[in-house]
């Protein structure tokens, strides 16, 4: 699997984040800002339907924490953090800490649901983004990233001198492709960032294979470039635009 970060939401000025490093292993790290450099004491666990981990404490000095892996991959997953005053559920997208050789049935399908337990005072929130380094390939260093905000989108990178391309602008030898349901290109490559040539970026959209992902599935991603090619394992959290941010709903009273 390529390393990744996942950005989650904001809570105050601490900036969690999930990291998986070219080992295979997971972290959670904390970044606070300059106005807040003392890390408050928090709880912290790990949540799907039915099963709750509890993790080390987190307090100052500590800016980081090994995560285990999901109890089941493709169920929903969510970061419960509680402070002496208030509990933040942190949306995870299903089957991102997972792995896909191991994940066997889907134990829920559908779109993701609200955190299981959460009451009206809790603060629900949202992930960002998930960045996925894909290595160096035709010259260029390669990243996909996902947003909470574009459900069904992607967006590839390529950064280097040789990322300049044609007149046409953009590397032109670089390709994806999907396993399952098809990929569309919204927005060819165009150049981004503050340094012209050094920086290209091109956006595409899926369209969901009705039959294949009537329940949760993992869906294989194939970049390739120069004569090299990167695979990844996509969770449809990721890939189909009818599972958006189930964070994004408003807790009721009886949740």
């Amino acid at each position: 699997m390529a390393p990744w970060h996942l950005t989650l939401g904001a809570l105050d000025e601490l900036q969690p984040s999930i990291e998986l490093d070219p080992e295979d292993r997971l972290a959670l790290h904390f970044v606070s800002s300059s106005e807040w450099p003392e890390l408050p004491h928090l709880r912290i666990a790990m949540v799907q339907p039915g099963r709750q981990i509890e993790l080390h404490p987190l307090h100052d000095p500590a800016r980081s924490l090994p995560l285990p892996r999901p109890m089941a991959s493709l169920d929903d997953l969510w970061l419960l953090v509680r402070t002496a005053t208030r509990r933040y559920w942190f949306e995870i997208p299903y089957g991102v800490c997972g792995s896909a050789e191991k994940h066997g049935e889907a134990p829920q399908a559908g779109p993701p649901r609200p955190p299981p337990g959460a009451m009206v005072d809790d603060a629900v929130i949202p992930w960002r983004a998930i960045r996925f380094s894909l290595g160096r390939a035709d010259g260029c260093e390669l990243a996909l990233i996902a947003t909470s905000a574009r459900p069904g989108e992607i967006e590839l990178e390529a950064r280097g001198p040789e990322a300049r391309g044609p007149e046409a602008g953009g590397p032109p030898d670089i390709a994806v492709t999907t396993s399952s349901g098809a990929l569309h290109l919204l927005q060819p490559w165009r150049a981004a960032g503050a340094e012209p040539g050094q920086l290209h970026a091109a956006r595409y959209a899926f369209t969901p294979d009705a039959e294949a992902w009537s329940t949760r599935v993992y869906v294989r991603l194939t970049v390739g470039a120069g004569g090299s090619s990167s695979e990844l394992s996509l969770p449809t959290s990721l890939a189909d635009p009818m599972h958006r941010s189930a964070a994004r709903h408003r807790i009721s009273r009886g949740a």
